[in-house]
């Protein structure tokens, strides 16, 4: 590791009193949203430089990295005087460090500086992630990391990049997870465990990364992004798939969070045995007593430890064929055998087939689970539609109801309209579907009846459709056609008077 400058000596420490001991504490970066440090972007640096030791004269900083995606376009500093344990903000002189645009995605960046005053020196070093493909989320009692290749709770295998799938502030929940696609036993797309024991597969290749949508649409906080199966080489379906995460903050919604994926099938062939499931491997207390289950009511499959602790879930909350496969992932008691790697017949064979419980054959108990739907046929050029509630729970009966409170929010998008009305947020536009492709529905709350007018715009603030339209008092529907509009990002906005209310719109082929 990158601590210090050798070996400790500590007579010397003990008494050599003229040494000063600069460190940079209290730093922070540049104030881009959510810290997404992008390729080209300038990273600035602020902090408090203290001195803890001796008193010195003039103290000078060097800046450096060894990383080849980065221009240190602050090389150096200089501190003047600093006495014994002052304090000197930076803020007049930032460090400024250039991204380039070759950074590759979600980069860790070594920065070190050299502390010079007179014939010494010291060192630190810190590090930050830059051009990050992953967004950490914390919305709720929900902590959890979205990335834009399908998996949760980490970007990277073995538990690297992300804060796994925590609830409660307590460790996390999961080891694994993410969507699992497959058409035939070799032909089977996904970035979970791969099929050699310790390896993992990256078949989704990011086309946009994974973004939070300012201002949200149907939840407090919206993430979107879009990959394909690219990465699966001879065997991919030719997938584009646009994934977004919905959370709430309030209460009733804060044990869940919906992941939606809308499915395309962008080659010439059919895909006439589809299949699309949601896997998770769960790290749950007392690993000697993890148990697996099926709820056929909730359409849920769930996990908990029979010495106690907390429960978590996965509900199929879009229609269709549902299967779960709870495995034993040692392979007792007849399960499918994933412990030594888990390969795409596996795979192909877990997401069609029923198997309700693991847990009770194997010593170990290590168990996991995958919920699917399925057959489906999509054409090409056609898409399909299927989303998942990833909850946790204090128990079982607390689960069920957060499974049903999920089902509630996905069923009616609109259900809080009702808050807003109590809140006289009127004019709110809230889309559905959002993606759309040819119409979209707009829902909105109008406390009186008024006429208003409903504008689209593109990014660049180009208005595409405008029309008048009448608001009766209380809740209207519309349906708008948008066929005439290219697959993009915009912007629908209500206004009337001088009160208008704006909310995204996503289109796609």
């Amino acid at each position: 590791g990158l601590l210090g400058s050798g070996r400790i000596n500590l007579f010397r420490a003990l008494t050599e009193t003229w040494h000063p001991s600069v460190k940079l504490i209290n730093h922070h970066y540049s104030d881009y949203e959510y810290g997404e440090f992008q390729a080209g972007d300038t990273l600035i640096i602020t902090g408090d430089f203290i001195n803890y030791l001796a008193s010195v004269d003039n103290m000078n900083v060097a800046v450096s990295s060894e990383s080849p995606w980065v221009e240190i376009l602050t090389p150096s500093l200089e501190l003047g005087p600093m006495p014994t344990m002052q304090t000197v903000s930076n803020v007049d002189q930032p460090i400024k460090i250039k991204l380039l645009n070759t950074c590759p995605p979600s980069q860790s960046i070594d920065i070190k500086l050299i502390f010079s005053y007179g014939s010494d020196s010291g060192r630190q070093y810190f590090s930050v992630t830059v051009n990050r493909d992953y967004i950490n989320i914390s919305p709720n009692q929900i902590e959890t990391t979205i990335t834009s290749k399908g998996r949760l709770g980490y970007n990277k295998g073995n538990m690297q990049q992300g804060q796994g799938f925590i609830y409660n502030s307590a460790t996390t929940l999961i080891k694994c997870a993410g969507l699992v696609a497959g058409n035939a036993s070799t032909q089977v797309s996904d970035a979970i465990y791969g099929p050699v024991e310790g390896s993992y597969n990256e078949h989704f290749v990011s086309v946009n990364n994974v973004a939070n949508i300012i201002p949200a649409g149907l939840s407090d906080q919206e993430l979107k992004g879009v990959f394909t199966d690219e990465g699966a080489g001879t065997n991919s379906m030719n997938l584009k798939i646009s994934h977004t995460t919905h959370a709430w903050e309030n209460n009733a919604d804060s044990k869940y969070i919906i992941q939606e994926y809308c499915i395309k099938n962008q080659g010439t062939e059919n895909l006439g045995n589809f299949y699309v499931g949601f896997y998770a491997d769960w790290e749950i207390s007392d690993n000697k007593q993890h148990r697996a289950s099926f709820d056929a009511d909730l359409r849920m499959g769930y996990a908990y430890s029979a010495s106690g602790g907390s429960y978590t879930g996965i509900r199929l909350l879009s229609e269709g064929n549902i299967h779960q496969y709870s495995f034993d992932n040692t392979g007792l008691g007849g399960s499918i055998k994933i412990s030594d790697g888990f390969t795409g017949f596996e795979k192909f064979t877990a997401l069609r087939t029923n198997r309700f419980s693991a847990g009770i054959y194997d010593p170990n108990n290590d168990i996991s689970m995958l919920i699917s739907s399925g057959p489906y046929n999509i054409v090409p050029g056609d898409s399909i539609i299927v989303a998942f509630a990833i909850m946790a729970g204090d128990h079982l009966v607390d689960l069920k109801q957060t499974s049903q409170q999920a089902y509630n929010r996905y069923a009616n998008p609109y259900l809080h309209i009702q808050e807003i009305e109590k809140q006289n947020q009127s004019l709110y536009p809230y889309v559905y579907p959002n993606p759309s492709s040819s119409e979209t529905n707009i829902r909105l709350f109008s406390p009186l009846a008024q006429e208003a007018q409903l504008i689209i715009t593109d990014i660049s603030g180009k208005v595409v459709y405008n029309d008048e339209i009448y608001l009766d008092a209380g809740i209207n529907q519309l349906n708008i056609n948008l066929s005439a509009l290219k697959p993009g990002t915009y912007y629908i906005t209500v206004r009337s008077g001088q009160e208008q209310q704006t909310a995204p719109l996503y289109l796609i082929n």
